[in-house]
C-alpha cells in the first residue's frame, strides 16, 4: 500500500517533546479510530501493536481495550476490508469516503479502535508506512424501534 504523503503529515505532530497520552485519555463514547496497512499475517500485526504501534503512534494502549484487527493475504478494497467490524455499519461509508478522498484503494490490514478518539496532535507521530492513519469516525446512537 503506497501511503500518500499529505495522509502522512495529517497523522504526524510537529513536537518532539510531548508526554505521551494514555489510551484512556482519548476515549470517547460512539467513536472508532481506524488504521489500515499492508501486513498480511495476523500473527505480524499482533506483533507489530504489541511492539511497535506504541512507539509509532505516540499513545500508550490499555491492553483491556486492544483494537479490532482484520488481516488478508491479498490486497483489497477498502470497502471489502473494512466490512464485519462491530458496528461496521455504522461508520463504513465515511471510512470508505475518507479512504478514497486521500487515495487509498486498496490494503490488506485494518485495526480498529473502539471507543478511541485519536488526537495526533496530542502525540508524537514517527514517520512510518506501517500503519495509515485514516481518522476517526463517529456512529450513531441506536434508535428504539
Amino acid at each position: 500500500m503506497d501511503i500518500p504523503a499529505d495522509t502522512v503529515e495529517y497523522s504526524r505532530c510537529s513536537s518532539n517533546n510531548m508526554k505521551r497520552p494514555h489510551q484512556d485519555e482519548m476515549t470517547e463514547a460512539r467513536v472508532v479510530a481506524i488504521w489500515i496497512g499492508d501486513q498480511r499475517d495476523e500473527i505480524d500485526l499482533d506483533a507489530y501493536l504489541t511492539d511497535q504501534f506504541e512507539i509509532d503512534f505516540g499513545f500508550t494502549i490499555n491492553e483491556r481495550m486492544m483494537p479490532e484487527i482484520d488481516t488478508r493475504p491479498e490486497a483489497v478494497s477498502p470497502a471489502h476490508l473494512l466490512k464485519g467490524f462491530s458496528m461496521w455499519e455504522s461508520w463504513h461509508a465515511s471510512a470508505v469516503s475518507k479512504c478514497a478522498a486521500i487515495g487509498i484503494t486498496e490494503a490488506a490490514s485494518a485495526v480498529v479502535f473502539h471507543f478511541l478518539k485519536f488526537d495526533p496532535s496530542r502525540c508524537k507521530v514517527a514517520d512510518t508506512d506501517a500503519l495509515c492513519f485514516i481518522g476517526n469516525f463517529d456512529w450513531p446512537e441506536a434508535k428504539d424501534d
